[in-house]
């Protein structure tokens, strides 16, 4: 079979057609070949039963076939091909027809595999026109019964042999082609089965990145939902004590004093006002896609350079900060937001301490199923995961009043994750600390 492959492959190398077509191509070509070997067993047999008509019509059949392969060779449609083999193979049983009996010949039967060939090679209408025209040699060749005369010397004798080894051939023939249509077949089969797990397994991964892209929509939404926030109380606040203080400034009759009052209480609202419009660009900022190129970056070196950022907080509090990067010391990644998100996850395990001991802060790195797993531990106040779980990662969400804070930097932490490929889970008890655990791609950085 491996063999007949190289030949299909040979003889097609030029076909542009696909699917079935190709797949009936490949069929021509074993029939042509099955048919060849069947004119050269036929001619030889010839020379026992003598009948000189078929050993001449056998030599011009073969050398016609052959001229099929090398037309098939060179076309980028095999139709008109299969056409002119089918055509052959009815010529040639019509004339063996006409040579060997007529209507009474015991070539007659062969015409009923014609519009086989048709169908399997052609298609369905192919089969019917072949059907139609078996019929009519069929006809035909009743009513010209007796009308006409074959020279001896080239009709087909009378011989067992000769009856017997067309019907041995018939049916080896019929043998051979549901061999080579089995095995077509089941190739076929085989290879409708892989596309099918090719589907599937695309399907499931289409799956999959809907669900990703349904969680990024459900994201951006309550980023939407956090933004209208923002414009309904952060910004409207300071805009409405402007023109308020505007307002005031009209009606103060020109007095020193309250102009001066007036002009610094503005001058303070102006900045709380600032402050929002540039959280609102840090923001948007960080939700634009990354066009920073992925580094190796040392963990510990990172962590190092945050110490030295937070060294006074750090003296002054007598946080000790441990690091263990034995399993993981380098990963790829983008270096500002992995700063950012260091110096966040510290800080705030810094600023929410325990204030009955000092503040122990621990970051490990390890491997999990094809991530890194960044953790970052405190003994601090802890959250109560049940009352602000959902909250948490809120824009301007605080849990602790005591402490002064903007509410954005576990807001920044989520969206740096996330801008990574991440996700970000917690752990906390109230009273004993909370644990943050950062699940990153290790992905290896673009190559320009």
């Amino acid at each position: 079979m491996k063999a007949l492959t190289i030949l299909e492959d040979y003889f097609l190398r030029n076909l542009t057609v696909t699917g079935i077509y190709h797949f009936r191509a490949r069929l021509l070509v074993k029939f042509t070949l099955v048919s060849i070997l069947f004119a050269i067993g036929y001619w030889v047999n010839t020379f026992f039963t003598g009948f000189l008509a078929a050993r001449y019509g056998m030599i011009i059949v073969t050398v016609l076939f052959l001229g099929q392969l090398w037309t098939l060779r060179r076309v980028k449609d095999q139709w008109w091909v299969a056409q002119f083999f089918i055509l052959v193979c009815w010529v040639t049983v019509a004339l063996l027809t006409f040579f060997s009996g007529g209507i009474k010949s015991f070539v007659m039967p062969w015409l009923a595999f014609i519009p086989v060939l048709a169908l399997m090679l052609l298609g369905q209408r192919t089969a019917l026109f072949w059907c139609a025209v078996c019929i009519s040699l069929v006809i035909v060749t009743y009513l010209l019964d007796g009308i006409y005369d074959i020279p001896s010397r080239w009709r087909a004798p009378s011989s067992d042999l000769l009856t017997a080894s067309l019907t041995i051939g018939l049916v080896a023939i019929i043998l051979s082609t549901t061999y080579v249509f089995h095995g077509q077949g089941s190739r076929l089969l085989s290879t409708i089965q892989e596309q099918q797990a090719i589907i599937e397994k695309h399907n499931e991964s289409l799956e999959a990145e809907v669900e990703k892209r349904t969680r990024e929509l459900l994201d951006y939404n309550q980023q939407l939902e956090q933004f209208a926030f923002i414009s309904s109380h952060n910004l409207r606040a300071p805009v409405a004590t402007l023109l308020g203080l505007g307002h005031l400034l009209e009606v103060s009759a020109g007095k020193k004093e309250d102009v001066e009052q007036i002009c610094m209480n503005m001058i303070a609202t102006s900045r709380e006002l600032d402050r929002v419009v540039r959280d609102l660009s840090t923001i948007l900022e960080i939700r634009k896609p990354s066009h920073a190129l992925l580094v190796p970056l040392d963990l510990k070196e990172e962590v190092q350079l945050v110490r030295v950022s937070l060294e006074r907080e750090l003296n002054e509090t007598g946080a000790r900060l441990d690091t263990d990067f034995t399993e993981v010391a380098v990963i790829h990644t983008v270096r500002p937001l992995m700063d950012s998100i260091l110096m966040n996850l510290i800080s705030n395990a810094i600023k929410y301490r325990h204030p009955e001991r000092p503040p122990v802060i621990s970051i490990r790195s390890s491997r999990e199923e094809g991530e890194v797993c960044l953790s970052v531990s405190d003994n601090g106040l802890g959250i109560d995961m049940d009352t602000y779980g959902d909250k948490l990662f809120t824009l301007y969400g605080r849990f602790h009043s005591h402490v002064d804070g903007k509410g954005l930097g576990l807001y920044l932490v989520k969206t740096h994750v996330m801008a990574m490929g991440g996700r970000i889970e917690v752990v906390s008890t109230p009273g004993e600390g909370t644990t943050f655990r950062l699940h990153l791609r290790d992905s290896a950085p673009s190559k320009v």
